[in-house]
């Protein structure tokens, strides 16, 4: 695999994916202009298979069907149809793949791996342009990519995608994977590693333009001790890189991973790295442009990173609210989230405008940790902030603070540590929710409305600060 990456060439792949995907666009273009006020009279026509040089080709009619078998190309003309196996997924000996379905409330199903919407070595690419369509696979699909180019395009409808396993719903390693809905109120869901993933030479990214819509990382998907117990995620706009400092020596850098909503109230539940996180080389990117919208977290998460990543959370619209329940004491959420940076990591956190709530333990909204920077900004709006002191973990500071250690006798010494929090509109309240073990109490909660706080550790190099201020009127 290592020398794989090294063979690959991505510029090769990069251009001949392009022209492809630029004609299948004006294919579907031109024929959208060609129906346009008119129905398409296919009575008695069965549908045909025609050979060519590259492959079969399959036409089918507007009846409901079944369709299964290896072809270079699909045109389904409507109908609900039911697509099993190896689908718009060039597999092992490469090439070009592609399903177009004009119509119909559809079901596509892969329990094989890297066998629906796959770019498997070459290029896989689905397009859907109408109906309420379910999407299922085991693993590697719904516009994945190893080594190539995968893509999945559903342009209206209520739409279900589901991933079992790991892989899917716009992830990559070598290659792009793209999964992108027009319209419609959709449901993901998955296990780990999906979502808008990137891993080495990676790019993966999920785009829903509209909607009201519902993403989900299951809490039981890659459960991890260290994380106690709670589920890996690598989901909804994660970058992700091979760690081999303690292992084998071998570390790669990791992809860019990418999920961003446009319109409607939608809901983001994943775990441990998620929404925005980037973690080793890498940069994760979770972007909401409208809409009140629920998030749900555990660790790195909402624009956080550690070891020399990039994350990024923005959120430009809407009442949200960011891991609250019933404003009691919570172990699932844990610390880390909405702009924490670790180890040479730098982290975003930004909501733009909104009457929001959040709810924070340790090291949140505004944390650098280790030669890190970390800013959390909102904008306007009044806002209510919870920081539960509860255990575990309720030693360290949140809305902005930067961590102090001995020194290294290195390069460390020199570096910036730094913690930013910001909320410049609106008339904001800040709790805590203390222990009833006052000994177990952990620093004071300095935030407060229309106030400046700041920290100062004995490391001159790090440091943190927060302001709640009338910036905008």
């Amino acid at each position: 695999s290592f020398e794989a990456l090294d063979r690959v060439d991505l510029s090769y792949l990069g251009f001949a994916s392009g022209i492809y995907l630029k004609t299948v666009e004006a294919a579907v273009s031109e024929y959208n202009k060609s129906i346009e006020g008119k129905k398409l009279n296919l009575a008695g026509f069965g549908g045909c298979v025609i050979e060519v040089p590259w492959g079969k080709v399959l036409v089918t009619g507007s009846a409901s069907s079944e369709i299964s078998g290896e072809y270079s190309l699909i045109v389904d003309l409507g109908g609900d149809d039911t697509y099993k196996g190896s689908t718009a997924s060039p597999g092992e000996s490469g090439g070009i793949c592609t399903v177009v379905d004009l119509g119909g409330n559809d079901t596509y199903e892969a329990l094989d791996s890297a066998a629906l919407a796959c770019g498997l070595f070459g290029v896989g690419v689905l397009l859907d342009l109408s109906g309420n369509d379910t999407y299922t696979c085991q693993e590697s699909g719904l516009g994945c990519a190893w080594y190539g180019t995968g893509v999945l395009a559903d342009f209206s409808g209520d739409d279900s995608y589901v991933t079992l396993g790991a892989w899917g719903q716009g992830a990559a390693h070598a290659g792009i994977g793209f999964l992108t809905d027009i319209s419609g109120d959709d449901t993901y869901e998955c296990a780990t590693q999906s979502q808008g993933f990137g891993s080495t030479l990676g790019v993966g990214i999920l785009i829903d333009s509209a909607g009201n819509d519902t993403y989900l990382a299951y809490p039981d998907g890659n459960p991890s001790p260290p994380f106690r117990n709670n589920s890996v995620s690598f989901a909804q706009g994660t970058g992700f890189g091979r760690r081999a400092d303690y292992g084998d020596g071998h570390s790669l850098a990791g992809g860019i991973g990418i999920i961003a909503d446009g319109q409607g109230d939608d809901s983001y539940s994943g775990g441990v790295y998620c929404q925005g996180a980037g973690y080793w080389w890498a940069l994760g990117i979770c972007e909401d442009r409208s809409g009140n919208d629920t998030y749900s977290s555990v660790w790195y998460s909402l624009g956080s990173a550690p070891h020399f990543a990039v994350g990024c959370c923005v959120d430009l619209v809407g009442n949200d609210r960011y891991n609250t329940r019933d404003g009691t004491h919570n172990e699932r959420l844990v610390s880390q989230t909405q702009g924490c940076a670790r180890d040479g990591s730098v982290a975003w956190f930004i909501d733009g405008d909104g009457d929001d709530t959040y709810y924070h333990r340790n090291r949140c909204a505004g944390s650098g940790d280790l030669n890190s920077i970390a800013c959390f900004w909102d904008r306007r709006g009044n806002d209510t902030y919870t920081c539960d002191r509860n255990p575990p973990y309720q030693n360290d500071r949140s809305y902005g603070a930067g961590t102090a250690y001995e020194k290294f006798g290195s390069f460390r010494d020199e570096m910036r540590t730094a913690g930013i929090f910001l909320d410049t509109q609106g008339d904001d309240t800040y709790t805590e929710l203390m222990p009833a073990d006052d000994d177990k109490q952990g620093p004071p909660l300095e935030a407060g409305n229309n106030s400046t706080w700041y920290h100062e550790n004995q490391d001159p190099n790090s440091f943190g600060f927060g302001i709640d201020i009338e910036w905008y009127r």
